[in-house]
């Protein structure tokens, strides 16, 4: 096959496994809109007066709400991006398991430029999530993909 369409393809397979990962990811973890500014709304008041106890007392008590309710959605968007970064990194962890028992070269390299990509992206956009697991997942991918590229080079020397 042509050096360059080899090429291509692995920048196809990379590609296309990042966007899987990713769909696959927020398909299984749903993440809610947050409605809590819609869901508690302050009146206008009665009189167009704003200075009315019975109106601020009103008002403090919806700001409480929507406060609350917004701690809850954050804390939840919280665990299921880390449900989805856990999730991103055993799939990772899988498919470097299956690049070993594959034997085309641009297949496994496509696999690993998509394993790479997949884990930089998901590392930055769940940086808050703060999971020890998801650090842990890490560092076995990144082992990973140290063993393939030194059997990779040590394929290429002999």
């Amino acid at each position: 096959m042509n050096k360059v369409f080899k090429y291509v393809l692995v920048v196809f397979i990379a590609i296309l496994f990042t966007g899987i990962v990713f769909y696959g990811a927020n398909t299984i973890f749903k993440t809610e809109t947050n409605d809590c500014w819609q869901k508690y709304t302050i009146p206008s008041p009665k009189d167009g007066n704003y200075s009315d106890p019975a109106y601020l007392a009103a008002s403090e008590r919806v700001n409480q709400q929507q406060m609350a309710c917004d701690k809850l959605y954050t804390e939840t968007t919280r665990k299921s991006n880390q449900s989805k970064q856990i999730f991103i990194g055993i799939l990772s962890i899988l498919i470097i398991a299956l690049i070993f028992f594959l034997k085309e070269d641009f297949v496994n390299l496509g696999l690993v430029s998509g394993v790479i990509i997949t884990n930089f992206i998901s590392t930055i956009a769940y940086y808050d999530t703060n999971s020890v697991i998801s650090f842990a997942l890490l560092i076995v991918i990144f082992i990973g993909v140290l063993v393939f590229i030194v059997k990779r080079t040590n394929l290429k020397e002999d």
